[in-house]
């Protein structure tokens, strides 16, 4: 029931075209259906940079302070704070998604999911796509999305590690 209510997401018309320079930003591509504007609405407006700017830096503060009062303990290894972040800007993109209002649209999606939540967690983004994936009915993609993109990370980010390494 809900995979037929939420397929309607992904259903929009596609005359859309990317949002200025913030295409070129992975995390910004994830949120598509927030990001992309209508070709007909012309370049972004200075209003809208400085909403993305100011829900990024709030995001980054935000991300920062949470993460670190969740920090590691002796009994469990991995970082709590970065878990608890990453699974609750997942929770604040979900439930913003469906209460947004078209008056307050033009200003929530550059201040709330371009700046905040791209700054605070960029796996909320990934979240967003894998359902929208299982939404069309697209599991083997979803599969594949989802394994790519975890294993790419880490292999991406273990071999930067790697090649910077000191000895």
């Amino acid at each position: 029931e809900i995979l037929k209510e939420e397929s309607n997401l992904v259903s929009k018309p596609l005359k859309y075209a990317f949002f200025g320079p913030l295409a070129q930003s992975v995390e910004q591509f994830a949120f598509n259906e927030l990001v992309l504007r209508s070709v007909a609405d012309g370049p972004p407006t200075l209003d809208e940079y400085l909403l993305i700017c100011l829900g990024g830096s709030i995001g980054a503060l935000s991300r920062f302070y949470l993460s670190s009062l969740f920090q590691k303990s002796e009994n469990f290894e991995i970082p709590l704070g970065i878990l608890i972040v990453n699974i609750s800007g997942c929770f604040l993109l979900g439930l913003f998604y469906h209460l947004m209002d078209s008056n307050l649209e033009r200003y929530l999606t550059p201040f709330l999911f371009v700046g905040f939540l791209g700054a605070f967690t960029t796996f909320s983004a990934f979240s967003k796509e894998s359902l929208e994936l299982l939404y069309q009915g697209n599991f083997l993609m979803a599969l594949l999305y989802v394994i790519l993109s975890v294993s790419s990370c880490l292999g991406a980010t273990w071999l930067g590690m790697y090649l910077t390494r000191v000895s």
